[in-house]
């Protein structure tokens, strides 16, 4: 079935749409990470064949995800589309049902207007937006980014004492991979901030992060007396679409410690200012670390008018879509009821294909 597949994402998207043009991304999204050599062959991908052909898809990424200190089985969709003609025919619907039914929690970042009417009817819980959290580090580099605007106001965020103090005996380094100890950090955190979140073992963040087929993702993590306390993921980001060269930093984690936090952000603007990014932005779902990003230099929407001119897209740059909606399915779980309150999950741009190749 793959060419067949390969023929309906380049008629719903392009020639040139990157899980086309690289099949080793195709493999790493859509392939089984299990070791079983039969299992590992299967696609994480449904189909609606009309007359022998593919007329719709939908893909989904399994993940475990953790709900108070249960483990349950749920996926991160992606890639849901029809062929518009064939729409009429309910196939979009039909492949989502399909994946509801298999997992105890269905869950999508980044769903269109229409997607969110349609899950909203099918009966998914919407959270919002994630919040989006912006550090301005060259402000004549960030106004290139913004229509007619300029971010003066938002120069310069730079180190303060609070860190200097949180760093006593504290070691922040650059690593290739995170170890087992990351699983141990997760569970912790997660345990004392948060109620539900896909699960972030040290398999998962080095076969989303250290393994990925086209990013280069910076991995950062926190120890004092070697034990771990805090870990931290961004990669730096060329924009397409200026005259000039400009680029930002995405940060798509932050698990860690409260006293580990403060070191790890400002090591990650460290890094970013010595490989020239403009801006540092970070999506989380909720507010839980407002306190945190103020106290190094981070706004949202909520703090500036400015911020919420500054695009989200930049591969190439569009500055048409400002904010990125989370949504849940949670009908097949007896805690749904626990879980309608955003502030108690941990979902990032990292989750699901947000954090994607354009």
């Amino acid at each position: 079935m793959l060419p067949a597949v390969r023929d309906f994402l380049a008629r719903s998207y392009r020639a040139d749409y990157p899980l086309l043009a690289n099949e080793n991304l195709f493999r790493w999204q859509f392939g089984n990470r299990l070791e079983d050599a039969d299992v590992r062959e299967r696609y994480n991908l449904k189909l609606a064949l009309v007359d022998g052909e593919v007329a719709g898809c939908l893909g989904y990424i399994p993940v475990d995800v953790m709900v108070n200190d249960a483990r349950r089985r749920g996926a991160w969709v992606v890639n849901w589309m029809v062929e518009a003609d064939k729409r009429r025919l309910g196939l979009g619907p039909f492949l989502m049902r399909e994946v509801m039914k298999q997992f105890d929690i269905v869950l999508n970042v980044g769903p269109s207007h229409d997607a969110q009417e349609l899950l909203t009817r099918m009966g998914w819980t919407h959270f919002g937006e994630l919040t989006r959290h912006i550090a301005v580090l060259d402000a004549q580099g960030a106004s290139a980014l913004c229509e007619g605007g300029s971010v003066a106001q938002l120069n310069d965020v730079s180190a303060t004492t609070v860190v200097d103090a949180a760093r006593d005996g504290m070691n922040v380094s650059f690593v290739r991979r995170f170890q087992r100890d990351a699983t141990h950090l997760w569970q912790q955190t997660r345990h004392d901030r948060f109620a539900a979140g896909a699960d972030r073992a040290a398999e998962y963040l080095n076969w989303r992060y250290a393994d990925h087929p086209e990013f280069d993702y910076r991995l950062f993590e926190a120890r004092n007396d070697n034990r771990l306390i805090g870990c931290a993921i961004y990669r730096v980001e060329a924009v397409r679409g200026l005259p000039m060269a400009v680029r930002v930093g995405r940060i798509v984690e932050l698990i860690a410690e409260e006293a580990a936090a403060d070191a790890l952000l400002q090591t990650l603007i460290a890094d970013a200012r010595e490989h020239g990014v403009v801006i540092l932005d970070f999506f989380c779902a909720g507010d839980s670390f407002s306190d945190v990003m103020r106290r190094n230099g981070f706004l949202t929407n909520n703090d500036s008018t400015v911020v919420a001119e500054i695009p989200m897209r930049f591969q190439p740059l569009d500055r048409r879509r400002k904010g990125i909606p989370f949504m849940a399915y949670l009908h097949n779980m007896p805690e749904a009821a626990l879980l309608t309150d955003v502030h108690r999950w941990y979902v990032t741009k990292g989750d699901g294909d947000q954090d994607r190749p354009n």
